[in-house]
């Protein structure tokens, strides 16, 4: 359960900051994280968003994109641990 509560935590800070995901986003991936599967979160420049993507769909991952703004951006760096 503790790799839940921190997935969980996690997907509370991004909901937020206003990093693209909605209450029904953080819904459906809170279930999908109790029922096992894995969450992988990356914040890429917009020159490297189509990269990130397919490598994550090369690697057998359903990838979702999610635009957010500069100031988001930021204010999750800020609450990031250990930043």
């Amino acid at each position: 359960m503790p790799g839940n509560a921190s997935g969980g935590s996690i997907l509370g800070v991004v909901h937020r900051n206003g990093l693209g995901l909605d209450e029904s986003d953080r819904d459906r991936i809170t279930a999908e994280l109790a029922g096992g599967r894995a969450a992988v979160g990356v914040l890429a420049p917009a020159g490297d968003a189509a990269g990130v993507p397919a490598k994550l769909a090369d690697l057998g991952g359903v990838p979702e994109t999610h635009a957010a703004s500069g100031e988001a951006l930021q204010q999750a760096r800020s609450a990031a641990p250990g930043s």
